[in-house]
């Protein structure tokens, strides 16, 4: 029977290392071009493009080939640590797309590894068949009412079916019929003209920024909402609005403001009192005392 216990226990510890060690290899091993695929549409896909162009960030494609695959192992873990490294490729980027803060990405090495593999796939190498492009739809075009709407949703006019708060919490966007904004993100008045249209909508889809993604945890903008907003700051982007020089009217104000105080002193001072007594009420004395003087 001993013999039997033993022949058990040395089974199941060999088991349970054999099982140990197979799970740390599986680990070990970069995930699956599906799994980097997932990761990238749901959390690099709102700010990057592989071959479609720049949008928040820069597009992706051939990354593999302008960085090694330690920079970019570590510049997506952590970019503003290697910003504040000094890193020149780093700061570079950072300085080149408006010092937009890309958030630090929670990932493993390996879920980083397959992340990358699936770029050099879609970029059409590492191995892989390109990705083919789907055919571009013909975009709707936006209307004054969608204009209207998005500016009445940035602003809080109007709130979201989700209940997220307004944009003009965070951001400000300056343009016709806008009234403020917040300091507290980027300002989006040129949004547009550094985004894009897609950008700006994969933004909003995937909500790659931390204080995003709490602000509206309770519930996504929806498409027609994104669309309405694309359309507003589209339109903010293309105005033209110049900072009044208000230099003449405050020149013009102060010296009618001048005029009119040394007007006003001049009144005051005409009417002072001129000696230490009234002096018609003097003169009128001096003369009925010289008058009673004629009398008697």
């Amino acid at each position: 029977m001993t013999h039997v216990r033993s022949f058990r226990v040395v089974s199941l510890f060999s088991f349970t290392s054999i099982l140990f060690f197979s799970l740390m290899t599986l680990l070990s091993e970069p995930l699956s071009a599906d799994e980097g695929e997932t990761i990238f549409a749901q959390t690099c896909a709102a700010c990057h493009s592989i071959g479609e162009g720049r949008r928040v960030g820069p597009d992706l494609k051939n990354v593999h080939e302008r960085r090694s695959q330690a920079w970019l192992q570590s510049f997506i873990k952590s970019s503003q640590s290697m910003v504040s490294s000094g890193d020149a490729d780093a700061v570079k980027v950072f300085d080149e797309y408006g010092k937009m803060v890309m958030p630090d990405m929670p990932f493993t090495d390996a879920q980083i590894a397959s992340v990358i593999n699936h770029i050099k796939t879609a970029s059409g190498g590492g191995g892989g068949t390109p990705v083919a492009a789907e055919p571009a739809m013909e975009a709707p075009v936006a209307t004054d009412q969608d204009v209207a709407r998005g500016r009445d949703l940035f602003q809080g006019i109007q709130r979201f079916g989700n209940g997220g708060p307004s944009c003009n919490s965070c951001h400000e966007a300056s343009g016709a019929e806008v009234f403020g904004g917040g300091k507290l993100a980027v300002d989006l008045t040129g949004a547009f003209g550094r985004l894009g249209g897609t950008g700006i909508k994969g933004v909003l889809s995937g909500l790659p920024f931390p204080a995003m993604k709490h602000a509206y945890r309770k519930g996504p903008i929806s498409d027609d909402e994104s669309f309405a907003l694309v359309a507003f700051l589209e339109k903010v982007s293309k105005e033209t609005v110049q900072p009044k020089n208000y230099a003449m009217q405050m020149l013009g104000g102060g010296i009618g403001g001048l005029v009119v105080l040394f007007g006003l002193f001049g009144t005051i001072w005409g009417r002072r009192k001129k000696g230490t007594i009234n002096r018609e009420i003097y003169d009128r004395q001096v003369k009925s005392e010289i008058s009673s003087d004629w009398r008697e």
